[in-house]
């Protein structure tokens, strides 16, 4: 009887540490299959204007440190990675679905919380849809602006995954 409920137990101990093996290269095997983040812009998407970080973390983005001269902001999320012409300054805006600006609620030169995104309207030209939730965007641009709306201050195109 003793030799049997032996037996029992080893098995039952060379199947789990058969099942755990197979736990864990199924683990390294999928994992080794995901693809990695892709590498992020260091530059911002225009010369000649500052640089603006963007993080996202907690569903809240966070935006570097501007100066008093900035008065207006623009955080703007993107389909597909926007044509952007450095000579005039433009984004292609064919893949805008989103964003937020300044005056707007829940805008703040510091950051935007994701419930205070809005639906892009492109006949308006301006973020007056609804607040929208969640957004299927993957590339998001901060663009700031003088008083005389003279662009001064941009950040990369970030490649994110949102919501």
């Amino acid at each position: 009887m003793r030799s049997d409920n032996r037996r029992r137990r080893q098995t039952m101990l060379k199947v789990m540490n058969r099942l755990f093996k197979a736990a864990a290269l199924l683990i390294i095997v999928l994992y080794a299959g995901c693809d990695p983040e892709p590498p992020q812009p260091e530059n911002p998407v225009f010369t000649d204007v500052q640089k603006i970080e963007v993080s996202y973390n907690g569903g809240i983005f966070y935006f570097s440190e501007v100066p008093d001269y900035v008065k207006y902001m623009q955080l703007l999320i993107f389909s597909s990675s926007p044509a952007v012409d450095d000579d005039s300054k433009t984004i292609d805006k064919s893949s805008l679905i989103a964003g937020s600006r300044t005056y707007l609620t829940g805008f703040s030169r510091a950051s935007v919380n994701s419930a205070n995104i809005y639906v892009y309207v492109p006949a308006d030209d301006d973020f007056t849809g609804l607040p929208l939730a969640p957004v299927d965007g993957d590339y998001i641009i901060v663009l700031g602006f003088d008083s005389d709306l003279n662009l001064t201050h941009a950040s990369p195109s970030y490649a994110m995954t949102l919501f």
